[in-house]
């Protein structure tokens, strides 16, 4: 089994102490073969200073970022700091339906996706029933939920229809455009499920998915098994662990864990999605925040090291 102090090794961190608190003590080099990162969990720092945060990521040998959201920054900003950190935006998600960005205004997207050098744009939720309230204020997260658990297939076959017309207006663009889950799509329901229905829908020409492999493990299923289903429709991941205590569920709960220390097994993730797959992914540090997110992010890409190089583990 890989020890914390070879994961910290591998991570260029020294261990200090019981507690397991760590300082940088080196800078990885930049490894073509790591998949990159969503820039979710580090919005604040985005918002704040891109150019720091882009420098940060480089530091840790990531090569690629995805965005979500600009946070007010003009893509020509944000094209410099990313040239200027050596990395690159090969990916960016964009809402159905924003006040500053938005899927229905595909132009835009393009434009944006040009600027930064983006070739792939993402949907990152489903569009939510008609009727539902936009989700806003201190509930917002309770609001999203009670959509997810009002979708049922007409709303799924809204969402297919609306993915095929984006699809085609990014695609004249140049820009593939793929839908990422969480584990709503994945409740049982009249024709099958949310994703199936996603996938069944919608045009292979036109439509890829990315698979949150956290999400699926969310709800109780199996990502090799979905991995194996989208076939090459598969775009990219996102590449998470899910805590082993929470029960599963598809009402969008979900409980951090480092890769190896959930339910994942990510041999057979890894070996599944082959290598190429794995340089168009993204890891996604979800549920956690500040020091914690990036020693989490060490940490994990640490491990993925250390299991390329073939050091034994039981995920």
């Amino acid at each position: 089994m890989i020890s914390r102090r070879q994961i910290l090794a591998a991570a260029g961190l020294t261990y200090c102490g019981a507690l397991g608190s760590t300082l940088l003590q080196a800078a990885s080099p930049c490894d073509a073969a790591l998949p990159g990162l969503q820039l979710a969990s580090f919005r604040d720092l985005m918002r704040a200073d891109p150019g720091r945060l882009f420098a940060r990521v480089a530091k840790l040998g990531i090569r690629r970022v995805e965005l979500a959201g600009t946070h007010g920054h003009s893509g020509k900003k944000l094209r410099q700091l990313l040239d200027a950190a050596g990395i690159g935006c090969t990916s960016i998600h964009v809402e159905a339906a924003d006040d500053a960005l938005t899927l229905a205004a595909p132009r835009a997207v393009i434009d944006l996706a040009d600027t930064l050098g983006a070739s792939n744009v993402v949907m990152p939720i489903f569009l939510y029933p008609e009727g539902a309230a936009a989700p806003q204020g201190p509930n917002a997260m309770e609001m999203v939920r009670a959509a997810g658990r009002g979708m049922r297939e007409p709303d799924y076959l809204r969402n297919a229809q609306f993915l095929n017309r984006v699809g085609e207006a990014l695609a004249k663009g140049g820009k593939r455009l793929s839908y990422h889950n969480h584990n709503v799509e994945l409740a049982p329901i009249e024709g099958g499920c949310g994703l199936e229905i996603l996938v069944r829908e919608t045009d292979p020409d036109l439509v890829g998915f990315q698979l949150d492999i956290g999400w699926i493990a969310a709800a109780g299923a199996n990502p090799v098994t979905w991995i194996s289903r989208l076939g090459s429709r598969l775009a990219s991941m996102h590449l998470k662990d899910v805590s082993n205590d929470l029960p599963a569920n598809s009402d969008l709960r979900y409980r951090y864990a480092p890769w190896g220390g959930g339910r994942i097994n990510w041999r057979e993730v890894l070996r599944s999605a082959g290598p190429s797959m794995l340089k168009k992914s993204f890891v996604e540090i979800e549920g956690v925040n500040g020091a914690q997110a990036w020693l989490s992010l060490q940490e994990n890409l640490a491990r993925l090291r250390l299991w390329r190089a073939g050091a034994d583990d039981e995920n």
